[in-house]
């Protein structure tokens, strides 16, 4: 719905009201993610991008398990996807920051920070529309968005951890993404 204000000089203006953002899950096509090792930017061997998979949304000291990492996406010729690495969203600009392939235990946040775990998959051009497994390990369809921007107060300085992450760095030629 649109909200009006006025300029300097009077004349009314109109500007469109932010819309809410969907309930995870929910999914973005990217072609490129900066990671925390090394600040790279890592990006899909040919013929393939990355499904950034909103996956759940978190909160303080509430904790996500590594039950969340074993989601499988199916695609639309019924292929099953697995999660390559995990992420949030990043407050330089691009959409979603990884900052690791994996983790053993749980994840969680500082008291006052809230944001959204990020699950990426690496997945073949052309292969949506796609369905997520949920919790309870029925599949149902995963919207894909054409764009998203988090909101600032999604910006987690880093996840804490029960366990153990995963940071070691990917390689186009052994893992089919990595930097280029």
């Amino acid at each position: 719905m649109p909200v009006g204000g006025s300029r300097a000089d009077g004349a009314q203006t109109e500007t469109k009201k932010q819309a809410a953002p969907p309930s995870p899950p929910f999914a973005l096509i990217e072609d490129n993610v900066p990671g925390i090792l090394g600040n790279q930017a890592y990006s899909p061997k040919d013929g393939f991008h990355f499904l950034a998979v909103v996956a759940a949304a978190m909160k303080g000291a509430q904790r996500v398990s590594d039950l969340q990492m074993k989601r499988a996406v199916l695609g639309k010729t019924g292929a099953t996807y697995a999660p390559i690495a995990f992420g949030s969203p990043n407050a330089s600009g691009t959409p979603f920051l990884i900052y690791g392939r994996w983790f053993k235990g749980d994840v969680w946040l500082e008291e006052k920070e809230q944001t959204v775990l990020v699950l990426f998959y690496l997945v073949p051009d052309g292969s949506s529309p796609y369905k997520i497994a949920l919790s309870s390990g029925r599949m149902v369809d995963l919207p894909l968005l054409e764009n998203w921007t988090p909101p600032k107060s999604m910006y987690a300085r880093s996840f804490r951890s029960s366990g153990q992450i995963e940071t070691s760095e990917p390689t186009i030629a052994k893992d089919g993404w990595g930097v280029k």
